[in-house]
């Protein structure tokens, strides 16, 4: 069992991340249950606007919902990263904006606020995986992205720009590991 306690810096917001693999190990460990939601007690009284708890059962129904919108847009799951995801679009960006949104939407209906980042570039194939400055900028992009906010890099929006998208202006930022500023936007419904 492992616990995640994660602050966000615009919405203080915390997550207490329940992990069991079994239900002996459920029913083995209530103190150590009985401390994660002790923690999550903690994290209210100290002024923290959400906090979820997270368990096995909601981790599983959110990576069903992932993979099947996914599918739905024809995206390849290239690999998870914890409770993240990384998935590639062939083509232009709008069917991954698409995703996107439906996951965020799938998100809320389990409950979660999720981030999304999305930039648009060359990948590095390395054997099933991606990587490069691509996939950097993506992260860091997602990094950004508030809780349940779709962010695109100026790339991504300068692709789509006039199509049937509704975008914010969130700013320029800089990009740790990357050179420059870039501007960003929040993808809207």
């Amino acid at each position: 069992m492992s616990i995640k306690i994660t602050s966000d810096h615009l919405g203080r917001i915390a997550v207490v991340y329940v992990r069991q693999s079994t239900m002996a190990q459920v029913t083995g460990n209530l103190e150590s249950q009985r401390r994660q939601y002790d923690l999550a007690g903690a994290a209210e009284k100290a002024g923290f606007a959400s906090v979820t708890v997270i368990d096995d059962d909601l981790l599983a129904r959110h990576d069903e919902e992932v993979r099947k919108e996914l599918d739905r847009f024809d995206g390849r799951e290239v690999k998870t990263v914890g409770d993240g995801f990384l998935a590639t679009f062939a083509g232009p960006p709008s069917r991954a904006l698409r995703c996107a949104l439906a996951i965020t939407g799938a998100a809320r209906e389990l409950g979660v606020e999720i981030r999304v980042g999305i930039h648009t570039g060359e990948c590095e194939l390395i054997g099933d995986d991606v990587g490069g400055m691509a996939v950097h900028i993506a992260s860091r992009v997602a990094a950004i992205a508030g809780p349940g906010e779709v962010l695109v890099s100026g790339t991504v929006f300068g692709t789509v720009v006039g199509g049937p998208f509704g975008f914010e202006d969130r700013g320029f930022h800089e990009l740790k590991g990357v050179p420059g500023r870039w501007p960003l936007f929040s993808l809207g419904i």
